[in-house]
């Protein structure tokens, strides 16, 4: 799938939308809201995780922060490379071996245990030119630019094994990289004379962030590998209608914006109950407003209705927005089954291990 392709689809598509808006009358809005989707991995009754040494160049960067990523979460309990030591041995704690977890089983009871190996932690330094025009006495002058681009490149890989039967949980491979540049301006060409072209490279201002690309990197790929393990939160745009026929609409925006879907309700109510007392109203504006509702309802968790009430818009008034919403709704229902179901496992006993 073009990733790139679909984002801009998508914007041509909500252009056209706003701009269909501003010739009706109406304004189509686009708000921001936080959601939680439940960890792609359902851990169960496990309380408690342990970071063995992930192994490689950089892993003891990675495990840090892995370790507070963890805490972060407020799910686990993260045992501490002293206690681990007395229950594995030292030299045992980096071993890539799962058969150490009945030990740690024994002792602590069911746990997470994740493994890991960084295969890159790399940075390396490039630099590029490009030639133009530059404003130099009033006159346009040959110039050229030079870029220095540094680049942190990290890659590892990272499994969650359970200590009860030493069973893979989860494993993930993860990638990231980051990126800072300088860069310099000259008057005249690209100059093919090494000595002169030596002393512009030294002369282009240094990166003086290369820790900070490395620890961004790792952040990244940890970030991606606590989705795994742990509920996160994305922020989900929808998209809203300011009917300037229907004044409440506007309210209800407002509303929406800062969270609050009781009284988005309300005032979507009194939108669709304006639009219905109306006989003149024109189908679009009428099928909008019941729209609003239907998201309103959706968002504030009564799915079933907001799914109901988006649907009948839809009827009144075909619009690719409301399917896109309706399919939403749907996803939020399962992402909310799933989170209760991993919220019930997650307050369960785990039995003991032998």
């Amino acid at each position: 799938m073009n990733t790139t392709s679909n984002c801009y689809q998508k914007c041509y598509r909500v252009a056209i939308l706003i701009a269909a808006c501003c010739i009706s009358g109406c304004a189509a809005t686009a708000i921001q809201v936080p959601r939680m989707k439940p960890a792609e991995v359902n851990l169960g009754p496990v309380k408690r995780v342990a970071v063995m040494a992930i192994q490689g160049a950089g892993g003891e960067d990675v495990s840090d922060q892995l370790t507070q990523a963890i805490l972060a979460t407020g799910r686990y309990e993260v045992v501490d490379r002293q206690h681990l030591a007395q229950i594995v041995g030292e030299q045992e704690i980096g071993a890539q071996d799962e058969t150490i977890a009945a030990k740690v089983g024994k002792v602590l009871g069911a746990a997470a245990l994740i493994f890991g190996r960084v295969s890159n932690n790399k940075y390396d330094e490039g630099i590029t030119f490009s030639t133009g025009t530059c404003r130099e006495n009033k006159q346009d002058l040959p110039c050229t630019t030079y870029v220095r681009t540094g680049t942190h490149k990290v890659a590892l890989s990272l499994k969650v094994v359970s200590s009860a039967d030493a069973k893979y949980l989860a494993s993930r491979s993860l990638q990231a990289s980051k990126q800072a540049s300088t860069k310099l301006t000259v008057l005249g060409p690209n100059t093919i004379d090494r000595r002169k072209l030596a002393e512009i490279h030294a002369s282009i201002p240094s990166i003086d962030n290369v820790d900070d690309l490395k620890t961004q990197a790792i952040g990244d790929t940890v970030a991606v590998f606590m989705k795994a393990i742990a509920p996160y939160q994305v922020m989900v745009r929808v998209i809203l209608y300011d009917e300037g026929k229907l004044p409440p609409t506007s309210q209800g925006v407002v509303a929406a914006k800062r969270g609050d879907w009781t009284m988005a309700v309300t005032s979507f109510q009194q939108a669709v109950a304006l639009a219905n007392d109306n006989k003149d109203m024109d189908d679009q504006t009428r099928a909008r407003a019941i729209y609003n509702l239907g998201v309103a309802l959706g968002y504030g968790g009564d799915y079933a209705h907001g799914i109901a009430e988006i649907n009948r818009a839809y009827e009144v008034y075909a619009e690719e927005t409301f399917l896109n919403e309706v399919t939403s709704l749907k996803q939020f229902m399962a992402d909310d089954a799933k989170l209760k179901k991993q919220a019930e496992d997650a307050a369960t006993v785990a039995p003991a291990t032998n």
